[in-house]
């Protein structure tokens, strides 16, 4: 499974496009409303067959996406 690759597809799924070369991008600058980060969060906790916990469920969880997608492979493992 490449983790990256699947993360960018959530995105996709929910209408935001990040470019190839994203994994040191700061995602926070990006201008995503509430409604499509809730929806984001759920499409990633679906996929990934995970559940991120209440004290995380805020934009500073995208700060950037390498550490957006350690945090994934993180929470996976703790299923």
């Amino acid at each position: 499974m490449n983790i990256e690759k699947d993360i960018k597809e959530c995105f996709r799924n929910v209408g935001i496009f990040l470019s190839n070369d994203c994994e040191d991008d700061v995602l926070t600058h990006m201008d995503i409303d509430s409604f499509t980060f809730v929806s984001l969060m759920i499409e990633i906790e679906d996929y990934f067959k995970i559940t991120f916990p209440d004290e995380m469920l805020s934009k500073e969880i995208l700060a950037s996406f390498t550490g957006f997608a350690k945090l994934i492979e993180q929470l996976r493992t703790e299923v």
